[in-house]
């Protein structure tokens, strides 16, 4: 060796060495050393070698062999196309593209990850392994639209990561070395008899290779039980943590809801989830310990919850006889109990992950579809009917938007490739920045300027015509006042008119246009029935006007008292509150004679809610006897009763902060609360009640 060890050889071999697309036959030492080729000095001077250290070339038989450190290959590089080509819509083809990074002759790589500009046209470039030759690499592009899609030289196809071209054949060519666990023997040697012989060489060859989808169960390991459900099905995985610590399924379960049990709630689903589970694995879980896993948090409630009822509490039966503890778990992370819990959507949009949000269409030869009465999610398909449109040709429709000066720059600007800059169309108008804005959906068919719009119910593509201002209140006398549009209202209009036109701020355009019609203006109804303005009741003196009010039942105390009956006074905000056994008319009259009118003097207004004490015909007949006006609030509608609605809060707030737990000596607290809250400033007077 160069450093001097002395490294005993192997043997000797003569192999082709392919050098910058040239085989060089050359005896090769093999020895046990870590250096991969070593290039001795017999071959340098057979082959005329001359080494160009600062030019990082070779000079081999008189041609020129570019050499890379291997620690300066990329292992990550970008790979763009070689010339512009345009791909046929719905076909794939062959392009040739170039690596961004200076590689050595004879590298392999794969390439992968599409760039997100590809995938944005519908154009996706296919997996492969590639060996860089020194000029073009070939790919294999695929054209998913309805369009024609051009692809421009130097555009970044996606990423290629360098490899070893030994490792990948031999992950190629080895054989997985499968062997049939000894519990699937157990199994495939009591099925024998029932089985055919290629029937269990089937049945051999399906366990073996899916060998790792079960496990042997085993007592003494812990138990984990993944439940999910979904709105058509339940989920269960059963799985266990071996000696080595690594989660090992045992047996999988999944059953379809009922017309019933698609009706319930999200948290009775997943519980439900559990209890099927649980009564499916009952021979592996019961009388052992285990671990529920679940994707819904509120089920940590589980065996908190109290005083069950109805089928609740016959679930929780059912779950009290094993010995469980609930853990949540990410929905990211608890795909084995989902996936069964769902059924596989065919053809459907919402389950499939999109990386485009919407996909290029083109209608051959497009027209705007006949102005007829049809339903907010029908579309027509028929040519054109109507004699408004009948009397206009292609070309009167493109030439009608080349006169509008809107829409006439945003076909300028598409008839080139890129999009404009902000700075460009800052100064122009909101119109203007709309249309910018939809650059995307825009698309220009024979001339004539369309807008992509997707129906949410059909999930159609259409085509909508961008309407030039000089047509649309035409547009509109057809759509809305004419016979055939009946003057329906905004939502049907607007329905109408997006499913065949289309221009900026359309919305306002044709809400204006219905609120400003005469027939509808004078034939429709308001949607809304006028009401009164609510007004402050003002008072100018103590005792003008009395608000009553009963809070609770509460406690039962030791003298027998369950209620509060609550008085306040508007003007000084003076409040009496007094505890009572019951409420009814004769103790709620007494109290507030005895109390409140002895002592305070006669109110001129009394204001209450509607509750039978004080409706009752003996109430009514006090307040004749002392001359008492008695007003009364909306039925169900206690802002009519502000104040002492509030009080009956404060009230409680201050009773809770020093009751103790038994809580049955509140009224002993009452009369001293209330002289706290009589002598306390208050904020809306200033002053206290007690000075007022």
């Amino acid at each position: 060796m160069a450093d001097g060890h002395n490294v005993r050889p192997l043997g000797t071999i003569k192999l082709p060495l392919l050098i910058d697309n040239q085989y060089i036959y050359q005896i090769f030492v093999v020895a046990d050393i870590d250096i991969p080729v070593v290039l001795g000095y017999d071959f340098m001077y057979n082959n005329q070698c001359v080494i160009d250290v600062p030019n990082k070339n070779l000079l081999l038989n008189s041609q020129t062999v570019d050499c890379h450190l291997e620690s300066q290959i990329p292992s990550l590089f970008k790979i763009s196309i070689d010339k512009q080509v345009t791909i046929p819509p719905n076909s794939e083809t062959i392009i040739h593209a170039l690596p961004n990074e200076k590689l050595p002759y004879g590298t392999t790589m794969i390439l992968d990850n599409t760039s997100q500009s590809f995938k944005n046209k519908g154009v996706l470039v296919a997996k492969s392994i590639c060996t860089f030759k020194g000029d073009n690499l070939p790919l294999r592009v695929m054209n998913m639209t309805d369009l024609p899609q051009t692809l421009y030289k130097n555009t970044c196809v996606g990423t290629a990561e360098t490899v070893c071209s030994e490792n990948i054949l031999g992950n190629i060519n080895a054989e997985p070395d499968l062997v049939l666990p000894e519990h699937m023997q157990v199994v495939i040697e009591k099925c024998k008899s029932n089985l055919k012989v290629d029937q269990c060489k089937i049945v051999v060859d399906l366990l073996t290779k899916y060998s790792g989808a079960f496990a042997m169960s085993k007592m003494t390991w812990e138990f984990i039980l993944d439940t999910d459900a979904s709105g058509t099905g339940v989920g269960a995985v059963l799985s266990q943590i071996n000696d080595e610590g690594k989660e090992c399924v045992i047996a999988y379960f999944s059953r379809t809801l009922s017309k019933t049990e698609r009706q319930y709630c999200v948290t009775r689903r997943e519980l439900l989830a559990i209890v099927l589970a649980v009564k499916h694995f009952h021979h592996y879980l019961y009388g052992v310990n285990f671990t529920v896993r679940t994707d819904h948090g509120a089920l940590n409630w589980l065996k908190n919850f109290k005083n069950p009822e109805g089928q609740l509490a016959r679930w929780l039966e059912i779950l009290g006889t094993y010995t469980f503890i609930i853990k949540h778990r990410a929905g990211l992370k608890h795909g084995n109990a989902d996936g069964l819990s769902r059924r596989p959507c065919v053809n459907c949009k919402h389950c499939d992950t999109r990386d485009v949000t919407e996909v290029s269409y083109q209608i051959e030869n497009p027209t705007i579809r006949s102005i007829n009465m049809l339903d907010e999610n029908e579309t027509e398909d028929t040519p054109i009917t109507t004699n408004w449109f009948n009397n206009k040709t292609p070309e009167e429709f493109k030439q009608a938007q080349l006169n509008d000066p809107v829409i006439s720059r945003i076909l300028t600007w598409k008839k080139s490739s890129e999009k404009p800059k902000w700075p460009e169309i800052s100064h122009l108008s909101q119109h203007h920045k709309t249309y910018w804005s939809q650059w995307d959906r825009l698309t220009v068919v024979d001339g004539i300027l369309y807008r992509k719009w997707e129906n949410t119910t059909t999930n159609d593509i259409n085509l909508q015509y961008v309407l030039p201002c000089a047509d649309r209140n035409r547009v509109l006398l057809l759509l809305h006042n004419d016979q055939l549009g009946g003057h329906l209202g905004f939502k049907r209009t607007i329905a109408r008119i997006r499913h065949r036109f289309y221009w900026a701020g359309y919305t306002s355009f044709v809400e204006r246009w219905c609120k400003r019609c005469t027939a509808c203006q004078k034939r429709n109804q308001p949607s809304h029935h006028t009401r009164g303005q609510m007004k402050t009741y003002i008072v100018g003196e103590p005792l003008e006007r009395v608000s009553l009010d009963i809070l609770g039942p509460v406690t039962q105390t030791c003298k027998g008292n369950k209620y509060v009956i609550v008085v306040t006074d508007y003007f000084t905000r003076y409040a009496e509150a007094y505890g009572v056994p019951d409420i009814k008319a004769q103790t709620v009259a007494d109290k507030l004679l005895e109390e409140f009118i002895c002592r305070y003097g006669l109110p001129l207004q009394i204001h209450t809610d509607q509750g039978s004490q004080f409706t009752s015909d003996l109430f009514i007949q006090l307040c004749n006897k002392l001359h008492i006006d008695k007003t009364r609030n909306s039925p169900f509608h206690p802002q009519s009763s502000g104040l002492v609605e509030r009080l009956n809060r404060t009230i409680e707030d201050m009773i809770s902060k020093f009751v103790p737990k038994h809580q049955k000596d509140w009224d002993q607290y009452l009369p001293y609360l209330m002289m706290a809250y009589r002598s306390s400033v208050h904020e809306t007077l200033g002053e206290t009640p007690w000075l007022m």
